[in-house]
């Protein structure tokens, strides 16, 4: 073989050893291009579907916390000792709030329900406030036929429990909401 065989055996060989060098980095590249790209379509999927579960739990937690309140104003309207309003037109806007508010809040209930962030809401609500409320009114009504020395003592021991509560509630919601608002 002559040299100027040799040097074009050596120029094609080096030419295809190119080629081919410069094949495997360009499909390296698009491998690492498609990777990058499906975990970036990964997290905008797990940031939507975030998104969409925190606008849901927000829906649902409008109505819970405003039934808290409502639950709260209440309490505290009946303990107040002076009102403007006569205890009969009191207990008409009373109940008034509750009848507004019990269906935004069980529909509020469900909907919390179905969502794994917010089961320790669902059990503040239905472990502690409701039943917290429910205990109050009770105390309220057996004090009404029933006048003692002390009901005022244990009214206020009721309304600082359903107090409280309403307060922790609000603390837990505002925890599950910063949760979901974390940076994927």
């Amino acid at each position: 073989m002559s040299t100027l065989e040799q040097q074009l055996l050596v120029g094609a060989v080096g030419g295809l050893v190119a080629a081919l060098v410069t094949s495997a980095l360009a499909v390296y590249a698009v491998k690492l291009n498609l990777d990058h790209a499906g975990e970036s379509d990964r997290k905008a999927d797990q940031r939507r579907l975030r998104e969409a579960r925190l606008d849901r739990l927000r829906t649902s937690l409008e109505p819970a916390l405003a039934a808290s309140l409502a639950f709260g104003q209440v309490v505290k309207d009946t303990q107040a000792i002076w009102s403007q309003e006569t205890p009969e037109a009191r207990e008409e806007r009373h109940a008034k709030m509750i009848e507004d508010a019990l269906p935004a809040l069980n529909a509020a209930r469900v909907s919390l329900m179905l969502q794994p962030a917010a089961r320790s809401l669902i059990a503040l609500l239905d472990d502690k406030i409701l039943p917290a409320f429910m205990s109050y009114r009770s105390a309220k009504a057996f004090y009404a036929t029933h006048p003692m020395d002390d009901e005022r003592k244990e009214l206020d021991g009721e309304w600082e429990k359903l107090r409280d509560r309403i307060a922790e509630f609000r603390v837990e919601a505002l925890r599950v909401v910063d949760s979901l608002e974390q940076p994927i």
